[in-house]
């Protein structure tokens, strides 16, 4: 038992030694957890994207079911005008059905409403079996957000003030020329939730729809808590090296969480979005940058 324990340190220390480094472990907690990354395993069902920050090309909003890639009629789209502050609140409502957005700002109050959302996911997410999308549905626990942005500065896109179910989350900042993503586990959003915060945009913004962006999607994950995150991402100036292919992330996820786990059923590890491998000119495999400085997560 000592010796799993002692080769459980020296490996979590090394891991903590490599620059650019987040480490997080899970924990119980009666409040939500929030930590970087996203979760592989979660299966995401819903979702509110808020986007087209230069106001010229709308909908400013979708919402609706994950991934909100399959269009009507499983999402929907609103309009509306951004300005430097703007309060969000996004409300699931399973005893009306919908999903709803608010943006309020010095200019006025959008709000975009998703209905049917049950029916919705049940077609989409589980080819119209209702009792499996039912118990989906009644336990969901797990809530994500992504900041994009792909302008470089002065450009920013960050959340403020963010809370579920009064709850506070805390704030979130873009990093330019980076997607950014957080986790909130340890959170029952079966009978709903309301998430408040305010988004701030300071441009100029490109004119595109999805060049810059702001992402909320929930879902549930089998678990309990958020699982073990390694995440990094790298300098703008790097971009041409970052983009390896997917299989080598699950491959080196795959390894790590062999080895966390055969240690501790709680420690489990892998790689999140935000980690990002250069790859070699001469070669297709993965390894890790050199030295330097490395934006994180």
């Amino acid at each position: 038992m000592r010796k799993g324990v002692k080769v459980l340190c020296m490996l979590l220390v090394l891991l903590v030694g490599l620059p650019g480094l987040n480490v997080s472990i899970a924990s119980p907690s009666d409040v939500p957890v929030v930590t970087p990354g996203t979760d592989p395993t979660a299966l995401l069902l819903g979702a509110a994207r808020y986007r087209s920050f230069d106001n010229v090309n709308p909908p400013e909003v979708f919402i609706g079911v994950y991934d909100l890639g399959a269009g009507r009629p499983y999402r929907a789209s609103g309009s509306a005008t951004w300005t430097g502050q703007n309060d969000l609140t996004l409300v699931y409502d399973p005893t009306n059905n919908w999903l709803t957005t608010t943006i309020s700002n010095t200019i006025g109050s959008f709000t975009t409403t998703y209905p049917n959302y049950f029916e919705a996911v049940r077609d989409l997410k589980f080819a119209g079996d209702a009792a499996t999308a039912s118990r989906m549905l009644d336990s969901l626990n797990y809530l994500q957000i992504q900041i994009k942005i792909n302008d470089p500065a002065p450009t920013q896109v960050y959340l403020t003030g963010v809370t579920l179910d009064g709850s506070s989350l805390g704030d979130f900042h873009g990093v330019n020329d980076l997607i950014l993503h957080w986790q909130v586990n340890e959170v029952d959003l079966s009978d709903g939730f309301t998430l408040t915060g305010t988004l701030h945009l300071t441009g100029p913004f490109k004119n595109n729809q999805e060049w810059n962006r702001v992402e909320i999607d929930f879902g549930r994950v089998d678990h309990q808590g958020p699982l073990h995150t390694l995440s990094r991402g790298c300098q703008p100036a790097d971009h041409r090296y970052c983009g390896c292919r997917r299989q080598h992330h699950r491959q080196f996820a795959d390894r790590l969480r062999r080895i966390l786990s055969g240690q501790r059923d709680e420690l489990v590890a892998h790689v999140g979005p935000g980690w990002d491998f250069r790859r070699s000119q001469r070669s297709s495999d993965c390894h890790f940058p050199g030295a330097g400085p490395v934006r994180h997560l």
